[in-house]
Formats: structure tokens, C-alpha cells, sequence
């Protein structure tokens, strides 16, 4: 800041004008990914109103601390870009959207690393484990967040380095261990029936996916923040750590739409059950089916045959011989009775008398 003419004018240097873009692209990809949670928020609210009570807490509170730390990162913006306030002071509004981004990463990973613990038959200590590191990163940002409350002014802030590092590794540990400990075990639930092999393999690119991006956001906050602190990368990518959590939590809930669609997945259910009795149950069914690939099973075929003779002659009279003999008055069938001359005729003869007494026409 220099006085020319009775004039102030601000002077910038490359640094504090890498640090104020790095500032406004925080601000607009929080932007843009805060979009995104409130269409996952409402796809929520909209597909599965059958979820527990405790669950639809849990989304509406990350949804309400993401709100608010959209607001905070917002200010503090507005206060660097706009009033054009000394770059070397730490706005009160950085330091609480920090203690709001460790409240959802906490939820994020908890349910996360609960989830894990379904996927591994209740694995205690896996799950103890990745639960600590989660602990870790939360306690250690709500600690830097209070330090750099504290200390005002950026310069200050190497005094508070351990807890920053302690933060960002442990949150790079915690994500990457909990997307490898959900592909393993998904790996291991692989029966081998397409159904269900469709659905795992889904199961374990979205665990990648969320896992790799907060990891590498993570990791690559971290690096910043110790080699290039002045230009604020780190800062603007702290933005987007937040929003990445809040979509991860919101992702895997909603992805249960999409195997529900193909008929491979309870809608009802916010955490993936298996059972391992039917698992188990299936497995052995798909062993048994394996050691029979190699035996030939003959093919039944019944055939029906149907002989039909068709003769030019006259139709032949049926051999009544053995036919018990029923007198007429019962009303035979193949008989009638004359009542003129008192004989019985055959429906298959025509007596002689009979066609003599016939009148001729001429």
C-alpha cells in the first residue's frame, strides 16, 4: 500500500495475487459442489423416506453444516477480494468454516468406517483402527481451528504446524484405509452369480472413487501447505475438502438407487447387510455346480408317436361278438325295432320286405 498524490493505492505482488485467485476458485468450486450436495440432499429426502430416523438426522445435519460453511467461506472471500483487507490476517470466518469441515468429515468417515465394519464379519480391530484415525483428524482440526482463532495473523502460524499436519495425514490414512478395507472384503463376498457380482463391482468403484478424491485432496493439501503456504492453495483446496466429505456421506447413500433398480438391493437399508449364511449357502451351491462342469448330463427326450390308417373300403363292423347281448327294450344303440312286422333290423342293413313294400315313383 503506497500514498501517491494524497491517493491510496494497493500494490500486490505475485504471491498475493496467486493467493486471492486461488481464494475465488475456492469459492466457486465450493460453489459448484454445494450444488451438488443439495440435488443428493433432495434425491435423499425423495427415495428413501423409509430410512431409519437416526440416519435422516445425520443428513440433515451435514446438510445444515455444509449450508453454513458455504456462508463462511463466502465471507471470508468477500473480505479478502472485496474490502481488500491485508492478506497477513486471519479472518475470524476461515477458522470457523475449518471447525465445521472437521464436524463432517467426522460424520463422514465414522459412518464410512461403520460400514466397513459390516463388510468384514464385525472385524473389531480394523474398525477400532480406522475409527482412531478419524478421531485424530477431527480432534486435531478442531485444535488448529482454536490456534488459529487465537493467533490472528497468518505469520503466526507455523507455532501451529503439528496439529495442520496431524490433520491432514491422518485424514489421508483414515480415507485411504477405509476405501481399501471395503474393496478387499467386497472382493471376498464375489460368489460368482452375475447378480451379485454386478452389484459388488459397483460397491467397489464408488469406494474407490470416494476414497481416491479425498485422499489425494488430502494428501495434496498437506504438500502445499508445508512447501507453498503464501500462496494459499492449500486454503482454497480446504474448501473443496469439505464438500468432497458431505458428497462422499450423501453418495453412499443414494447409491443404493441404482442397485435397487436392478432388483440386486434392499432400498430399505442405509448400511449394506449381507448375510453370511446365505452366503455361505451360495458359495457352496457354486462349488458344487463347478466340480460338475465336466460331466455330460444326457438329455431326455420323450417322443410320442401317433399311428392314423385311412382305408378306401367301406367301414368295417365292429367285432360284437364278445359284446354281451342286451335286449332291445333297454334301447341298444346299434339296434331298432320294427313294430310293424315285429322283427328287429340292423341300422347297417335294410330288410327286403322293407323294399319291396316301398312305393316307386315314375
Amino acid at each position: 500500500m503506497t500514498d501517491v498524490n494524497g491517493a491510496v493505492v494497493l500494490t500486490k505482488n505475485r504471491n498475493d495475487e496467486i493467493a486471492l485467485g486461488m481464494t475465488l476458485l475456492g469459492l466457486i468450486f465450493s460453489s459448484i459442489l454445494y450444488g451438488i450436495t443439495l440435488t443428493q440432499t433432495y434425491k435423499y429426502f425423495l427415495r428413501f423416506q423409509r430410512d431409519p430416523f437416526f440416519v435422516k438426522i445425520l443428513v440433515v445435519a451435514v446438510f445444515l453444516l455444509d449450508t453454513v460453511s458455504v456462508i463462511f467461506v463466502g465471507h471470508a472471500s468477500w473480505y479478502y477480494l472485496v474490502t481488500s483487507a491485508p492478506r497477513r490476517i486471519s479472518v475470524w470466518s476461515l477458522n470457523v468454516e475449518l471447525a465445521l469441515s472437521m464436524a463432517i468429515s467426522a460424520i463422514s468417515e465414522t459412518f464410512l468406517a461403520v460400514r466397513v465394519w459390516k463388510f468384514s464379519d464385525h472385524k473389531h480391530m480394523l474398525t477400532l483402527g480406522l475409527l482412531l484415525l478419524a478421531l485424530l483428524h477431527f480432534v486435531s482440526g478442531e485444535v488448529s481451528a482454536v490456534q488459529f482463532l487465537l493467533l490472528k495473523r497468518f505469520a503466526k502460524f507455523n507455532s501451529a504446524k503439528v496439529p495442520s499436519i496431524l490433520r491432514l495425514s491422518s485424514a489421508a490414512l483414515c480415507d485411504t484405509g477405509i476405501a481399501m478395507s471395503s474393496c478387499y472384503f467386497l472382493r471376498k463376498r464375489r460368489t460368482g452369480f452375475r447378480r451379485t457380482d454386478r452389484m459388488i463391482d459397483h460397491m467397489i468403484i464408488f469406494s474407490i472413487n470416494s476414497g481416491l478424491l479425498t485422499s489425494v485432496a488430502s494428501i495434496a493439501c498437506l504438500i502445499t501447505y508445508l512447501v507453498v503456504p503464501r500462496t494459499w492453495v492449500y486454503l482454497a483446496l480446504c474448501f473443496l475438502i469439505t464438500r468432497l466429505y458431505a458428497n462422499t456421506f450423501l453418495c453412499s447413500l443414494n447409491s443404493r438407487q441404482i442397485l435397487r433398480t436392478s432388483g440386486e438391493r434392499d432400498a430399505n437399508s442405509p448400511i449394506p447387510r449381507f448375510r453370511p449364511k446365505r452366503i455361505k449357502s451360495a458359495l457352496s451351491r457354486r462349488s458344487d455346480y463347478g466340480a460338475n462342469i465336466g460331466e455330460k448330463t444326457p438329455t431326455q427326450i420323450d417322443v410320442f408317436v401317433v399311428t392314423e390308417t385311412i382305408s378306401d373300403g367301406p367301414p368295417s363292423r365292429p367285432d360284437t361278438g364278445n359284446l354281451p347281448k342286451t335286449p332291445v327294450a333297454h334301447g341298444h344303440p346299434n339296434f331298432m325295432s320294427d313294430s310293424s312286422n315285429g322283427s328287429n333290423t340292423s341300422l347297417g342293413e335294410t330288410s327286403s320286405s322293407s323294399l319291396s313294400d316301398a312305393p316307386h315313383h315314375s
